[in-house]
């Protein structure tokens, strides 16, 4: 079975939340904006 890419939105909302429920999201900034036209993350290369 063959699963949806992740999005760049989906992948910066879990890295948010993994950092806020440890604790280690400063509070002096505003990260809540993940991406304006999230986009499907197909491969693991960054170019």
């Amino acid at each position: 079975m063959l699963k949806k890419p992740m999005t760049t939105k989906e992948l910066f909302d879990k890295i948010k939340g993994i950092l806020k429920e440890k604790g280690k999201l400063p509070d002096i900034l505003d990260y809540g904006l993940g991406a304006y036209r999230p986009v499907p993350i197909k491969t693991y290369e960054l170019t």
